[in-house]
């Protein structure tokens, strides 16, 4: 049987990464089932995984796939920061040890052949550029991407430029992403697949797939605080002194919500941290799964953090979201071509009472939610009506 098979990231548990795939076969099962009489959906990653005490779906790994893969199938590239992402970075992020994590980012420095070799060998002998695939034989798209063209080198950047100019579909999900290519390709600009979430999941769905503790969440009133720490700018005193405003100006707990678990997105440790030292003033979660994470930042009034796609996720619902680091490139350029004032400007923690006093218009952001995510449902049967015969 043909196969549309789903390729990303999400051999590691990292929220919107694991998300974006479940999203896209769900599309197909609302709006085009018929297509399910013809394909067969595989979830696909560099690596092996079974995620599924997350709720997430097994992969297996690219190049088990590509090797059995039936003439007149597809592989699409589900979306992130793919674009450029190389072998080696990937490499790094792959370990959620933190001691792991120190020793191989030494490695890679110290001896770099060495550290490639192992990266190389560790990944089943991907492409220096695991998400850039060349091939005659089946069709490849390309589904709300991020990332730049790798131009470290002719050899990756022509292996770029060749991938996305024979692609079958190409969207990318923001206009930095856009103008990179632009010199050689003319990507569709659509809003990150994330956002049809309030298209395809529902409250009862959101409610078979939570404990009981996550559950009443909805019965109370809180703000939504997460944070990767080397996607902050700033020490633990800001961190502390920001939350601390936040429980004082919303009279509410601040629930500080880990997104990301992949090093590199490790928020644990952090958030831990915080709440060791606010124990009154916060609630501390973690071990959930991506309808959890989902349903916190659904029921929550408001969402600080660095997860891009945590800030997705509120703004999908149509609730507050702040990026708390102006310098994080992806995040602030996808607020600034999506979102609405004052959501569409990054903030520093060092000043975050300014969005205390700031008067937003909730129908202006619903308005602007629901656009979106009817631009990436038309978006989606777009993609997918390519493959009806």
């Amino acid at each position: 049987m043909k196969k549309i098979v789903l390729y990303g990231a999400f051999d590691r548990y990292n929220y919107g990464d694991n998300l974006m795939p479940i999203l896209l076969e769900s599309f197909v099962e609302q709006y085009l089932p018929n297509l399910k009489q013809t394909y067969e959906f595989e979830y696909a990653s560099i690596t092996r995984s079974n995620l599924t005490n997350y709720k997430c779906l097994p992969t297996t790994p690219i190049d088990k796939v590509l090797k059995n893969l039936q003439s007149g199938s597809v592989v699409i590239v589900v979306g992130g920061e793919v674009i450029g992402a190389s072998r080696d970075i990937l490499f790094l992020h792959s370990f959620e040890n933190k001691a792991t994590y120190s020793i191989f980012r030494s490695l890679k420095w110290r001896f770099p052949r060495l550290y490639k070799a192992l990266a190389k060998f560790s990944f089943n002998n991907v492409s220096s550029l695991p998400y850039v695939l060349i091939t005659d034989d089946f069709q490849v798209f390309f589904n709300t991407v991020g990332g730049r063209v790798q131009v470290q080198s002719e050899e990756l950047k022509d292996k770029s430029v060749k991938s996305l100019t024979q692609s079958g579909h190409l969207a990318v999900r923001d206009k930095r992403t856009m103008n990179a290519m632009n010199a050689f390709v003319e990507p569709l600009l659509v809003p990150d697949s994330v956002h049809i979430i309030t298209k395809l999941i529902t409250d009862d769905f959101l409610a078979t797939h939570l404990s009981q503790r996550i559950a009443e969440f909805k019965n109370n009133s809180y703000v939504a605080f997460q944070a990767s720490p080397i996607k902050l700018s700033c020490d633990e005193d800001t961190i502390i002194a920001a939350v601390k405003k936040l429980n004082s100006h919303s009279s509410a707990k601040v629930v500080l919500l880990p997104i990301g678990y992949a090093s590199g997105h490790d928020d644990f440790e952090l958030l831990s941290q915080i709440h060791s030292k606010l124990p009154q003033e916060t609630v501390l979660l973690t071990d959930l799964n991506v309808w959890e994470i989902m349903y916190v930042i659904k029921n929550a009034s408001a969402f600080y953090g660095t997860s891009l796609h945590g800030v997705i996720t509120a703004f999908a619902f149509g609730k507050p979201h702040y990026c708390i680091n102006k310098n994080i490139d992806k995040v602030n350029a996808y607020i600034k071509d999506w979102s609405v004032a004052p959501y569409n400007e990054s903030i520093d923690l060092v000043s975050i009472e300014t969005t205390f006093t700031q008067i937003p218009d909730p129908v202006k952001l619903q308005d602007k939610a629901e656009e979106l995510a009817e631009r990436v449902v038309i978006n989606n049967k777009s993609m997918f009506s390519k493959l009806l015969p």
